[in-house]
């Protein structure tokens, strides 16, 4: 015997019937099921058969087919197994087919036969209003207030297979599930973190007010803890009071992400979403093989905060582009193709620099790394530090020594030869009020090579001049600085002249 009951489907925030078409017939005993199922619906068969068992129930031995039409459209979630065990009853007669037919049927079955809520609750009872042939809907207690958001459906919620038969059958009376929606919206309105808690910060909030009143986006640029996420937490606390038709455009999103919170079957605050800056651009924007609606529909008629903002993925930064310019974001996939809602405001947060210390140029150069501590193993590095913690650029700190920005842009990159030209040298480190010491950091060590190389660059020295001072060739002076031999020389007599150069002036 054949029987058919009503389910829903639903393709992206758009739902459709389902006829679940229950076929129990003579033959080796088997449960197939058929018309695009996942690997959940797949899975049902075993939950429906030990649920029917153990509500009283006798599942029949013989062969059984259920189909999901349309067959060419994919089915997910296990919001078939109720349909299905009410089919499987009403083909088998232990349930009343004429009146079991007057029903959609929504819900999960545990094993013991109790019914469980499932996601995507309110778009499906949308697609039940609207066909014309379908009023009534018996959902899991869990999702009765959900589904009696939508008027013109008759609700009735159950908790188990068991009263779910006795129902059917006359055998007890259940009330449609009734809803004080303005109630509703005023009690969940009222939870609000309030803008008022914020002492100072004039200027942020007021730019706040200004973005909240034009529906603008907003970066917003501090030192940690000066108060930028508590400032953009209670950015929706300012912005205008959701319409129902925008707390149910949201609550179908929450409905079908599974996000809605327990108690709480309406959206009635402004959606505030704060994704942590390792998010892909998959989850921010949506996606899967099956596309489902990702952080910038979550946060739609609300406020998608990107705290930490550069850290995030370059692409998924760029993928913001589309949605915030169309208010929609259309996700395609092999299987499918769907647009969800993305109206947001995007409210961005982020430090002056890495570390979050504010050292930085009127050109926004920052000199610091990831961590607390600059990374100055290099002579162009410390260079680099020291000049932009003077407030210099490359072009007033050349014109200044005498010398082109290219080549001082080189050095700071340690791309030239700054060892060659001591005179530089030491006119940068007079400008910048250091010493070569720090400049050149490796010059610390007592070695012969480093003292020389340490007294060349505080005499200002070439070593052509410092080899006519010592009467040696130029040669021999390169080979001491890169630690050669001294062969016929003594270190101590070399030293003492250096000394003696030093003492007097080099010329004097």
């Amino acid at each position: 015997m054949i029987e058919i009951v009503k389910s829903t489907v639903l393709h992206g925030l758009d739902g459709r019937i389902v006829q679940v078409e229950v076929d129990v017939s003579r033959g080796l005993p088997c449960f197939d099921i058929v018309g695009l199922p996942d690997t959940s619906v797949r899975e049902a068969k075993d939950r429906v058969r030990a649920a029917i068992k153990n509500s009283g129930f006798e599942f029949p031995v013989k062969r059984i087919t259920v189909n999901l039409a349309p067959a060419d459209l994919k089915k997910e979630g296990p919001i078939y197994d109720l349909p299905i065990a009410v089919g499987i009853l009403a083909a088998t007669e232990q349930l009343p087919p004429e009146r079991c037919r007057f029903f959609a049927y929504l819900g999960e079955l545990s094993l013991n036969g109790y019914l469980r809520g499932v996601n995507g609750v309110l778009p499906s009872i949308w697609a039940v209003r609207e066909a014309s042939s379908l009023n009534k809907v018996i959902v899991p207690e869990e999702n009765a207030a959900e589904a009696a958001l939508v008027d013109g459906v008759d609700v009735f919620p159950c908790g188990s297979l068991a009263a779910v038969g006795e129902f059917l059958r006359g055998e007890s009376e259940i009330s449609p599930y009734q809803i004080d929606l303005k109630e509703l919206m005023s009690n969940n309105s009222s939870r609000k973190l309030d803008f008022a808690d914020v002492k100072g910060q004039q200027a942020a909030k007021r730019a706040l007010e200004v973005a909240a009143a034009g529906g603008h986006n907003l970066v917003m640029m501090g030192s940690p803890g000066s108060g930028k996420t508590m400032l953009a937490r209670r950015l929706p606390g300012i912005l205008p009071d959701l319409t129902f038709q925008e707390s149910m455009e949201a609550t179908k999103i929450y409905s079908l992400a599974g996000k809605l919170e327990p108690g709480t079957p309406l959206v009635a605050n402004r959606p505030f979403r704060a994704p942590h800056h390792t998010a892909s651009a998959i989850s921010i924007i949506g996606g899967g093989r099956v596309p489902r609606p990702g952080e910038v529909s979550l946060a739609h008629n609300g406020v998608l905060f990107l705290d930490e903002m550069p850290e995030f993925h370059k692409d998924a930064l760029e993928a913001l582009r589309q949605p915030l310019e169309d208010g929609v974001v259309t996700i395609s996939r092999v299987n499918a193709s769907l647009t969800y809602p993305a109206r947001l405001m995007l409210v961005g947060a982020l430090n002056p620099c890495p570390c979050g210390s504010k050292v930085q140029t009127i050109s926004f150069q920052v000199a610091c790394g990831l961590s607390q501590e600059p990374d100055l193993s290099t002579v162009g590095a410390r260079l680099k530090q020291t000049r932009l913690s003077k407030g210099l650029t490359i072009k007033q700190l050349a014109g200044n020594v005498g010398m082109s920005e290219v080549t001082l842009g080189r050095w700071e990159k340690n791309l030239g030869k700054i060892e060659n030209y001591p005179d530089k040298v030491k006119k940068i480190c007079q400008l910048l009020n250091i010493g070569v010491n720090y400049l050149f950091d490796e010059l610390k060590d007592n070695s012969f090579s480093a003292v020389l190389k340490k007294a060349r660059f505080e005499m200002g020295l070439s070593r052509k001049e410092l080899a006519q001072a010592l009467g040696v060739d130029k040669g021999t002076v390169l080979c001491w600085e890169r630690g050669g031999r001294m062969v016929k020389y003594e270190e101590k007599s070399i030293l003492n002249k250096i000394c003696e150069l030093q003492r007097r002036g080099f010329g004097a």
